[in-house]
């Protein structure tokens, strides 16, 4: 309802009764959905513990994998992979930190935001300074979505060109095995013949 009536108010005279209570109509909705959000920031923290929780116990392990390495002296190429991997899932659950860190900033300022438009807090510096952090949180919340969205594209492209292969080689097998069947018939009528 508030982005039809935004939509509408800037097709109609802003001067006009239309235009106005299209207006009144965007305010009182975006200050009801911020009302709907308070507390939401506290999901929020909740995520970004189990993250931080998640990011300590891979940090853990990587620490750990890396003094057995050191003791045994030897890499061998699944453990280089491994590695790899576990570097990955680093770097996931570290943009999942940011993402949940950025949110939680972004939901803890759109209540001070909230506030201000309610008329809770009346210093105007304040709610400038507030509206641009909470616009740069949210920013933060869109780039690290990206990254994790972008990640996500490429794994699913790398599944599927391997998904790919895997059903060539299948196909490949399944025509070389129906061609040995043909080549041990074709011999079979040989011998029956001599």
């Amino acid at each position: 309802m508030r982005y039809a009536a935004m939509l509408g108010a800037f097709g109609v005279d802003p001067r006009g009764v239309a235009g106005s209570k299209l207006r009144d109509l965007d305010r009182s909705t975006a200050v009801a959905r911020k009302f709907l959000r308070l507390g939401k920031f506290l999901g929020n923290a909740r995520d970004l513990r189990a993250h931080w929780r998640a990011r300590a116990r891979l940090i853990e392990k990587r620490a750990g994998a890396g003094a057995v390495a050191t003791k045994v002296r030897r890499i061998e190429e699944t453990d280089a992979r491994a590695s790899e991997t576990h570097a990955d899932a680093l770097r996931v659950v570290s943009l999942n930190v940011g993402c949940s860190g950025a949110s939680l900033a972004y939901y803890f300022l759109e209540q001070l935001v909230w506030a201000r438009a309610v008329g809770l807090i009346r210093a105007r510096r304040a709610n400038a300074r507030v509206a641009r952090l909470a616009a740069l949180a949210e920013l933060a919340v869109y780039v690290f979505s990206l990254q994790m969205c972008w990640r996500e594209l490429r794994d699913a492209s790398a599944a599927f060109e391997d998904a790919e292969k895997a059903l060539l080689q299948a196909k490949k097998r399944d025509d070389d095995d129906d061609d040995d069947e043909e080549e041990d018939d074709d011999d079979d009528d040989g011998d029956d013949g001599d």
